[in-house]
């Protein structure tokens, strides 16, 4: 497993948090991208090196033993944008 985190931002279109159920049937992504760049938390730091070291040990094991949960491996954007809001369950339930 790889220790260290790549720090490469990655670009999206400006305009992707436009994107929700009312605006997907006529949505165009825009020229212009926004750079953002992730950063790992000190709970995921945690959970990586647990995994990491436990040879033999079941993932679930590992969780439980300290305490976290799987939601715990993501990472998270560097500054305060949120772009994922439209892609929730309660937001794509009026698609279907």
């Amino acid at each position: 497993m790889d220790t260290t985190p790549s720090l490469e931002p990655i670009t999206i279109p400006t305009n992707l948090a436009d994107l929700n159920c009312d605006t997907i049937s006529d949505f165009e992504l825009a020229d212009e991208v926004l750079e953002i760049r992730l950063e790992e938390r000190t709970q995921r730091t945690r959970l990586r090196a647990a995994i990491a070291s436990a040879h033999g040990t079941t993932l679930s094991k590992i969780l439980n033993t300290q305490g976290l949960t799987l939601r715990e491996l993501r990472l998270s954007v560097s500054d305060n944008f949120r772009f994922d809001g439209a892609f929730r369950r309660e937001s794509l339930s009026g698609l279907s």
